[in-house]
Order: structure tokens, then C-alpha cells, then sequence
């Protein structure tokens, strides 16, 4: 039978493979080369063709060597399969999914070479060929370990970093597409949903969200194609009919709620993308308004960062995102030891401090640790530039779109004051200070319930 003579020739592969090295190394390859292609995470599948390297060069090591080989790899899978219990099986991509399964691969390539150097490997004869080829195994010993500390205190970081993270953030709900979001506050016949600016998440904004659940339900999301979101989509209209996802999906959980004032905005590039929910599906709601925190304005063709910027984020994209998952502890460590000097380095002036609490921190920082949101959010900057598809200036004057429309409210930074002398927000730090944060939450909070 065909069927069966496939599965002896694949058996045959498969053992074939675990004991020819170098036929290990190319499939290897062919595989890095398959997860770049679909900007999936290669850095388990580099440690795996080290491994290989390691093996070659030091077949005999010590068994401690191999029982940190082992257990790496074992703790690894072990986190990442609880990290997507926890956030939802829909949370999973394809970084996630790639290092689970070259981990596995890794823990795999070590039982193999380990039962290989003990049954075919001879004991050599003491002698001056025996001593410097000793003397270069002390060598690659060496550089060896030195590579090994380096990682196992970024991937220990990580794994740390995650399980600190579960332990302070709620777990997103997900729409049919995948995106996932978070809600909070009871409807008051509304819904507010809002969208992150360019290159932030959704924890920034932790105090609008907190304000606005006072009185209705407010929920945040992860744009597409970043956090916890599913889709590679990076234009206005793919954000679009995310936002509507949201919406659509939060609606149906509760009754009555086709006749709710469903609120839709950002900060920054999130009022565009609610003025492009607006021109695209005003017709489906039946009251339904557009809110903005200092938003990018109709017709905004790219910013300020994302033009200045770009170069870098394409770099960053193409060539550390592979293997970002392998360095992102270090990046935690750094967040957690110099966490004071990084807000002050976010505000030029006291008063634009950030003062997140410490849980809010946490859900805050946490996509920054991951390759989607650098990912993403290049592809988004590039669009915006270079492809624009968010709602023209003559689109939102049609649609009323405008300061002083009944169902626009644009909250400007520079509007937003306070203390004495008289100290006005900036851009982020309209809702990353509780100051300002506080009273553009009221402006908004009245405008949703008028």
C-alpha cells in the first residue's frame, strides 16, 4: 500500500536524521530559513543548530553540562505551555509556537547525541595528542560557557518575567478574528472602546480606562498583528474592522444593547482609526460616536515617529525580531532595575512623569518584550507612510468628523492644564499622568454620557 511504504520511508527519515548530524543541521536550516519567511521567531532553532555545534566539537562533557541542556529547553516549554493556558489558547502565534517546538527539538537533539557518545565513542589513550585535544576542549569549554551564563540569565528572565506577568494581568478575551481585548465597568446602555497609538499598548492607557469604567464599559485591545492579536494586516482599514470585531463581540454578550451608544477612539493613530470605523460602518449602529486623545487628524499621512524612525524599525524588524525572544530578558532586567530612569527618560518636564502602579507597569511593558509589537508596528509605520488608507480630510468633513460635532470629541493636549503656574499636557502624557490623564477622562466620561 502507498500509505504504508510513506510511513516506513518517513520512519526511515526520522531515524536517519537523529543520528546523522549533519543532515540535522540542514533540516535545521531549511526550517530557519521557513520561519523567516513567515516572520515567525528563529532563536530556539539557533540554539539548536549550537547545540549541533557543541556536540560536534565536544562530544565527551561533563554531565552537569548536559543536565543544564536538558533542563533549559524542559523549563521553556513548560512556561510557554502554561503562558497559553493562561492567556487563551487564541493568544498563541507564531514566535510562541516556533520556540515551543524547536525547544523541543532541542531536548530531542540532546537524548540523541547523549545515547550516540555512549555507545560509540571510545575511550582515548592518555598522550600528548589526548592532552591538546583536551586543551582545546577546555577552549570551546570556555566560550561555550561564557555564551551559556549570557543565555540562561536572558531566557531565566524571561520565563520570570512571564509568570510575574500572569500573576498581575487579567486574561484577554478574544474575538473570532483573535483579537484580544480587555474590558472593564458595567454598561450604562454604552460601550467605549479604544485603540493604542502608534507604537504603545494597551496599558497606556490604564487610566482613561479606569475613569471610563466608573460610569460605562470601557475595553481596550490589541491592534492586529500585535500582543496578543492575531493578523499580519497593518493599514487603517484592517485596524478598522478589528475595532469592529470588538465591538460586535462585546455587544453580543449582553441584550439589549443594539440601541447602546457604542464610543469608539484612541490616542494618537487610535482616532484614526475610529474616524475610519466611522466612515465605514456608521450605517450599522444606531448611535454611535468618535473620541480622540490628542489624535493624529484626517488625512495625516505617516508622524513624526514613525518617518524618523522608520529605517530603524525595518532593521529592527528584519534582522533582531528572529531572534528577539533570545536577548528579551535582558530587556526585562533593564525594565526592572533602572524602571525610574526610563519613565523620566519618557517626559521632558516633572509634570509628564508616567505614574503607573506597579500592576499597571506590568501590563503596560509586557507586548514590548515580545517580537510582534516591533513587528507590527513597523509594518503599521510603513503604511502609514507609504500606503495610506485612513479616512481623508474631506471624508471627515462629510462625515462631521470635526471639532463641535455632536458625535465628535477631540480632546487636544495643549487644552488640558493644570496646577499652578499653569502646566499643560503633551501628547503622552495626557494619559500617562494621572494629573492630565484625570481631567481628560472627565471630558470624556461627560461626553459619553450626555
Amino acid at each position: 500500500m502507498p500509505s504504508s511504504k510513506t510511513c516506513r520511508m518517513g520512519l526511515r527519515f526520522v531515524k536517519t536524521w537523529l543520528q546523522d548530524m549533519r543532515l540535522q543541521g540542514l533540516v535545521l536550516a531549511v526550517l530557519c530559513l521557513l520561519m523567516l519567511l513567515l516572520q515567525c521567531s528563529i532563536s530556539w532553532a539557533l540554539l539548536c543548530i549550537c547545540e549541533l555545534l557543541l556536540f560536534h566539537y565536544i562530544p565527551r562533557r561533563r554531565n552537569w553540562v548536559d543536565v543544564v541542556l536538558g533542563a533549559f529547553p524542559c523549563l521553556v516549554v513548560a512556561v510557554y505551555v502554561i503562558f497559553a493556558i493562561v492567556q487563551g489558547l487564541p493568544g498563541l502565534n507564531g514566535d510562541i509556537l516556533s520556540d515551543l517546538f524547536f525547544a523541543a527539538v532541542a531536548v530531542a537533539l540532546l537524548v540523541c547525541q547523549r545515547r550516540k557518545t555512549l555507545e560509540s565513542l571510545p575511550v582515548l589513550p592518555a598522550g600528548p595528542q589526548t592532552q591538546a585535544a583536551e586543551g582545546d576542549d577546555r577552549c570551546f569549554c570556555r566560550f561555550w560557557g561564557c555564551c551559556g551564563v549570557l543565555l540562561g540569565i536572558s531566557l531565566t528572565a524571561q520565563v520570570l518575567g512571564m509568570l510575574v506577568y500572569l500573576a498581575n494581568s487579567s486574561r484577554p478575551a478574544y474575538t473570532e478574528s483573535g483579537i484580544a481585548y480587555w474590558c472593564q465597568g458595567e454598561p450604562n446602555a454604552s460601550l467605549v472602546v479604544l485603540e493604542p497609538g502608534y507604537l504603545a499598548s494597551p496599558g497606556s492607557l490604564y487610566f482613561v480606562q479606569q475613569a471610563l469604567a466608573q460610569t460605562t464599559r470601557a475595553c481596550t485591545y490589541d491592534p492586529v498583528g500585535t500582543g496578543f492579536s492575531a493578523g499580519h494586516a497593518s493599514g487603517f482599514r484592517s485596524d478598522a474592522v478589528a475595532m469592529k470585531d470588538v465591538v460586535d463581540s462585546e455587544l453580543a454578550q449582553h441584550e439589549g444593547s443594539d440601541s447602546w451608544l457604542v464610543v469608539v477612539g484612541g490616542h494618537s493613530r487610535g482616532h484614526l482609526t475610529a474616524c475610519r470605523f466611522w466612515v465605514d460602518f456608521v450605517s450599522f449602529y444606531e448611535r454611535l460616536a468618535v473620541l480622540g486623545f490628542d489624535g493624529s487628524y484626517c488625512g495625516q499621512t505617516g508622524c513624526d515617529t514613525c518617518e524618523g524612525s522608520g529605517a530603524g524599525l525595518m532593521v529592527v524588524r528584519l534582522l533582531v525580531t528572529p531572534i528577539f525572544t533570545l536577548f528579551s530578558g535582558f530587556l526585562r532586567l533593564a525594565a526592572a532595575l533602572l524602571q525610574k530612569p526610563l519613565m523620566q527618560a519618557m517626559a521632558s518636564r516633572p509634570a509628564d512623569l508616567p505614574d503607573y502602579p506597579a500592576a499597571a507597569l506590568i501590563q503596560f511593558a509586557e507586548p514590548y518584550f515580545w517580537p510582534r509589537l516591533w513587528r507590527g508596528q513597523s509594518l503599521r509605520g510603513d503604511a502609514w507612510v507609504h500606503s495610506y488608507d485612513g479616512p481623508t480630510s474631506s471624508e471627515c468633513s462629510q462625515h462631521q468628523l470635526t471639532s463641535g460635532s455632536p458625535h465628535h470629541l477631540y480632546i487636544d493636549a495643549r487644552d488640558v492644564c493644570t496646577g499652578t503656574p499653569r502646566v499643560c499636557a503633551e501628547h503622552m502624557s495626557l494619559i500617562s499622568s494621572s494629573w492630565f490623564a484625570d481631567i481628560a477622562s472627565a471630558r470624556a466620561t461627560s461626553f459619553v454620557a450626555r
